[in-house]
């Protein structure tokens, strides 16, 4: 096959699904907003809008629209797949009559307030649908969301983790010293103010729990404050944003995940925690329950609730054998429903269904 992809090159999902389709004897072209390299294809940076002139940007919409679609008739792609929505109206022009066209819905693309018509989304969102002969969503709630757009049906392809990469690393923590993990961007969504004011009493009652907080934001100064101004600065460490290869070095010094999100469409995060056999506190938001399974492979709490996520945190602080159980269950559940090599082989059969179809309308 020849595929084309609409996609961030930056993004570790979208080299993932690069390589899973190259490692199969297919040619890849990736037309992305960053050029950035991916071993093995071609990554072209699709045009942008660059004048301020009203009259000159209506002139450079046709002209990038015509210049999209000479790049992907010049590849001669078998599909096109558009994976996240950049919700703009000027792009209409590019997808118009594209022929096998698949659209997969990732999260922050498509979840805002779904009844509002903001810069005309709703209007691209669902002209965007009726193009595409499959679409796609990364989670059961997120499927749900896109049906607003759309009366087509919407499958559901997990973000799936590599199990042979995330694993248990056979460490038994037989200290009182419990490491809670939190890897995620340091932003306003993900909710670790909630786990910082959490802490603080997490310590009163175990003072040797220490929490590793991973990654870059906007949040990172005020968060640092706010951990001094508790008194925490000896409890937490943040270490800053990592390389995704290296999330399973840190993981594997971890002894509960914790995932305090305000919104999260998918969890990818949680997958991988669990895949590693590490039990996980999270909040019952978007997806997250699809891939947390309350009771047995974590503890669910609400959001914006320090009090409630710091009960459960101490519940599994003081039950070893409790975390131990629900590591193993979280292991089996994502080998039966996450294994990336699974959720792969899902879009290669949709693939194969379109192109063994040509005659079917969109």
């Amino acid at each position: 096959m020849r595929i084309c992809f609409v996609a961030d090159a930056r993004s570790i999902h979208t080299r993932k699904w690069v390589r899973y389709f190259l490692e199969r004897g297919n040619e890849i072209l990736v037309l992305s907003r960053h050029k950035v390299s991916i071993p093995g294809t071609r990554v072209l940076p699709w045009p942008e809008v660059v004048s301020e002139n009203w009259l000159t940007r209506k002139f450079e919409v046709l002209r990038n629209a015509w210049k999209f679609r000479s790049m992907v008739r010049a590849f001669k792609p078998d599909l096109v797949h558009i994976h996240y929505i950049y919700n703009n109206i000027k792009n209409l022009l590019w997808y118009w009559g594209t022929k096998n066209l698949f659209v997969s819905t990732w999260g922050s693309d498509i979840i805002n307030d779904y009844s509002a018509e903001i810069e005309g989304a709703s209007f691209y969102r669902r002209f965007l649908f009726r193009q595409a002969r499959v679409v796609t969503a990364t989670s059961h709630f997120l499927a749900d969301v896109t049906r607003h757009y759309t009366d087509k049906e919407v499958h559901v392809v997990p973000f799936g983790v590599d199990c042979q990469v995330f694993r248990p690393t056979g460490r038994v923590n037989m200290t009182s010293t419990v490491t809670l993990g939190f890897v995620k961007h340091l932003r306003v969504k993900y909710g670790p103010e909630y786990l910082i004011r959490a802490m603080e009493m997490i310590v009163r009652h175990h003072p040797q729990t220490r929490l590793l907080m991973v990654g870059s934001g906007e949040l990172r100064s005020p968060l640092e404050e706010l951990t001094a101004r508790l008194g925490l600065t000896q409890s937490i460490s943040f270490l800053g944003a990592v390389e995704h290869h290296q999330v399973p070095e840190i993981l594997a010094k971890v002894d509960i995940f914790v995932m305090p999100s305000i919104r999260e469409e998918f969890g990818v995060a949680a997958v991988e925690a669990q895949a590693m056999e590490i039990p996980v506190v999270a909040t019952k938001v978007g997806g997250i329950p699809e891939v947390v399974r309350d009771g047995i492979t974590g503890i669910l709490v609400e959001p914006y609730n320090s009090e409630q996520l710091a009960a459960a945190i101490i519940e599994l602080i003081e039950d070893p054998e409790g975390r131990k159980q629900m590591g193993k269950a979280g292991r089996r559940y994502v080998l039966s429903h996450y294994r990336w090599e699974d959720n792969a082989a899902l879009m290669d059969d949709l693939y194969k269904s379109v192109l063994e179809s040509p005659g079917e309308g969109r």
